[in-house]
């Protein structure tokens, strides 16, 4: 259900910046997965450039750290990921 929302409100692509030992990034990927939302994983503990863009972008230097058709949510608690489909992020 969410996928199809997801799908028809034109979310193009959906980035989740992670770390290996992070509880919450573990969570956030397997509600993304259970949910089929396709999304792309980048593991910042291995590509420290990426973390530095995220830090940079965001100012914030925990994870999960989402961007959405390049738009960041920043720490975004998990109730915002079930109402996925009310958050447009098009402009």
């Amino acid at each position: 259900m969410l996928k199809c929302f997801h799908n028809a409100l034109g979310v193009k692509t959906f980035t989740v910046y992670t770390t290996t030992q992070c509880l919450y990034c573990t969570m956030l990927k397997g509600f993304l997965s259970q949910n089929n939302i396709p999304f792309t994983e980048v593991n910042v503990e291995k590509d420290l450039l990426m973390m530095q863009k995220v830090v940079k972008q965001t100012g914030q230097m925990g994870v999960p750290q989402t961007e959405i058709n390049g738009k960041w949510v920043i720490e975004p608690p998990f109730c915002f990921y079930l109402s996925l489909p009310l958050w447009v992020f098009l402009n």
